[in-house]
């Protein structure tokens, strides 16, 4: 009980975007988040859900489909916590997967998160703090029969951890990364002068998938 206690209030005065926000996983984040302070933007394409939920922790909903790619190229994100947590499954074995599922698949679940890194690092650069947290799965580093698109879509979201920690990684910009693909970046000051960290451990929660 101690032990909580001492993290509550811990996110005062910061800013976190949680995608994929109304329900499952992104909810337990967004709820967590706020019980430590934090302000929070409920990303999703369900629009309803998402705002419900920010109803519920006073914080605020963005409507999105991240599928929209395009859209995301000139977007500027003002948040110091980034949680890319937003996905979707698709089974079949490799000669009856719809190529679209598997480009949409590729999109949402990695291309959408380096377009939203690449949209959050400026602000949290000058800033002098940040966390980015991918929310990955063990087909990140295992595969799986009739999930083409979803490991590759995992193996990809680490790699793109990895070098987000080793480019973002300073003084008080230091991102990790594991199976649940968890980036920290604090200052980017001295980043020249500090040595990275980048780890990668098998996570012992079962995510969906």
């Amino acid at each position: 009980m101690g032990n909580r206690s001492a993290m509550e209030n811990t996110l005062n005065g910061r800013k976190a975007v949680v995608t994929g926000g109304a329900s499952g996983i992104g909810a337990a984040c967004v709820r967590e988040l706020a019980a430590r302070g934090a302000k929070v933007v409920v990303a999703d394409v369900d629009s309803a859900g998402a705002a419900a939920l920010a109803d519920e922790v006073g914080g605020t909903s963005w409507a999105v489909d991240l599928l929209d790619v395009d859209k995301l190229t000139t977007l500027s994100l003002d948040c110091d916590i980034l949680v890319n947590n937003a996905g979707i499954q698709r089974i079949n074995p490799i000669e009856a997967f719809d190529p679209a599922d598997f480009r949409r698949i590729i999109a949402l679940m990695l291309e959408a998160p380096f377009l939203l890194i690449r949209a959050a690092l400026p602000h949290m650069y000058a800033n002098g703090f940040g966390r980015i947290i991918n929310v990955s799965s063990v087909h990140g580093i295992r595969a799986s029969p009739f999930k083409s698109a979803y490991v590759s879509a995992k193996h990809g979201l680490e790699g793109l951890s990895k070098v987000a920690a080793l480019e973002g990684g300073g003084a008080e910009s230091r991102p990790t990364a594991s199976t649940r693909a968890t980036s920290g970046l604090r200052s980017s000051r001295s980043r020249s002068r500090t040595r990275p960290r980048c780890t990668a451990s098998p996570s012992r929660r079962s995510w969906p998938g």
